[in-house]
C-alpha cells in the first residue's frame, strides 16, 4: 500500500457503519454529497477513462467500445468529471478488463503502478514461498505451476473441462509434447508395478519423494518434471477432476508437502508489539500456494479465473522480471 499512497490519498475504513463513513468524510448530508451508480448483477459495467479529444477544433468521436462481457458502460470523464459529490459508490470492481483507459498517460501509469503495488510481499509469504520454490526446483529444467480452480460452484461445474484445458496447454505450449502422449502416460501409469518405491528428488535442501515411480520410456521423461499443484480444493489428492495431474506426473507436489509452520508467524501489521494470529495464516494459504506456482519456470492457471490471471501476469511476470500483462 506504500506504493499506492504516493498517487493517492488512501483511508484505512476502521468501521462498517455509514456514520462513521460519512462523519470521516465530512458529509453532513448524505443526499447532496452521494453519487451512485447501482448495478444489477456483478458484471453490468465496464468502466472507461478516455478524455474527449479535438482535431481541427471538432471532437474526434471515439470508436465504439468492445464490451467483452459486461452488459454497458460507463464513461468516467461524462460521468464524475463535473461532480462535486465527496462519496461516489459503484458496485462491483471485480474482472481483470472492467477498466478501459484510451488517451489517458497519467491514468496508465496509475494502473501499472497499483498493479505492480498489488504484488504479495508479506516476510512470511516471501521467505516461505522462496524456500519452497527451491525445494521443488529442479536443475536445470525448474518445475511446472498450475493454478487450477475447481472448489467452487462457478468452477466446480467445469472442473473436467478446466483440467483438460490446463494440462493440453502444459503439454502443447510448455512441455512440446503431442497431446496423444497424455493418455499413454495414464496408461503407463496405471500399468506400473504398484511395488516399485516412489523415487527421490535430490534438492540443496530437502529430498522431496515422487508419488508415483517415475516414466522411464524416452518419450515420456518430461512428465517427471516437478508439477506444483494450486488448487481451492479442500481434497486435492482424492478430487477426481485433478486425478489426471497425479497420474500423469509422478511428482506432483500439493502446498501441504511442505513445512507451513512459519504461517502461524504471520501478522497484519508492521508493528512488532502486534501478536500473530494462526487463524489470519489460513486466510493467507491461497496467497502462499499462487505465489509458489507463480515462480514455477512454467506456469498455466485456471481459464475465466480473475485470481489465476492474477497469478500469470502479475506474480509470474514479477518474479521472472518481465513486464505486467495489462489490459484494456
Amino acid at each position: 500500500m506504500d506504493e499506492i499512497r504516493k498517487s493517492v490519498n488512501v483511508i484505512e475504513r476502521k468501521s462498517f457503519e455509514e456514520d462513521w463513513l460519512f462523519n470521516i468524510l465530512g458529509i453532513k448530508n448524505p443526499a447532496d454529497k452521494i453519487q451512485q451508480i447501482k448495478e444489477e448483477n456483478i458484471y453490468q459495467y465496464k468502466f472507461l477513462i478516455r478524455p474527449g479529444r479535438k482535431k481541427a477544433g471538432k471532437k474526434v468521436v471515439e470508436q465504439k467500445v468492445e464490451l467483452g462481457k459486461f452488459d454497458s458502460s460507463v464513461d468516467v470523464y461524462q460521468h464524475f468529471g463535473n461532480s462535486d459529490a465527496s462519496l461516489i459508490e459503484i458496485g462491483s470492481l471485480f474482472g481483470t478488463s472492467r477498466l478501459k483507459i484510451s488517451n489517458d498517460p497519467l491514468a496508465r501509469q496509475a494502473r501499472s503502478g497499483f498493479r505492480r503495488a498489488m504484488v504479495f510481499n508479506n516476510p512470511v509469504l516471501l521467505k516461505l514461498s522462496r524456500r519452497i520454490a527451491s525445494q521443488l526446483f529442479h536443475p536445470p529444467i525448474g518445475y511446472l505451476g498450475v493454478h487450477v480452480r475447481v472448489g467452487d460452484n462457478l468452477f466446480r461445474s467445469h472442473a473436467t473441462e478446466t483440467v483438460s484445458t490446463i494440462i493440453s496447454k502444459l503439454l502443447t505450449d510448455h512441455l512440446k509434447l503431442p497431446l496423444s502422449s497424455l493418455q499413454e502416460a495414464i496408461l503407463e501409469s496405471d500399468l506400473q508395478d504398484r511395488r516399485r518405491q516412489p523415487e527421490l528428488i535430490s534438492s540443496d535442501r530437502l529430498q522431496m519423494t515422487c508419488r508415483r515411480p517415475k516414466f522411464t520410456k524416452p518419450h515420456l521423461l518430461k512428465f517427471n518434471r516437478p508439477l506444483f499443484l494450486a488448487t481451492d480444493s479442500p481434497l486435492p489428492e482424492v478430487e477426481p477432476a485433478l486425478a489426471t495431474f497425479f497420474k500423469a506426473f509422478p511428482c506432483t507436489y500439493l502446498l501441504n508437502d511442505f513445512d507451513l509452520l512459519l504461517m502461524k508467524d504471520i501478522t497484519l501489521s508492521q508493528d512488532r508489539q502486534v501478536r500473530s494470529n494462526p487463524e489470519i495464516g489460513k486466510l493467507m494459504v491461497p496467497f502462499l500456494d499462487a505465489m509458489v506456482a507463480a515462480r514455477a519456470t512454467s506456469f498455466v492457471g485456471t481459464p475465466g479465473s480473475t485470481f489465476s490471471d492474477f497469478v500469470n501476469n502479475v506474480l509470474f511476470q514479477t518474479y521472472h522480471n518481465l513486464p505486467i500483462i495489462e489490459f484494456g
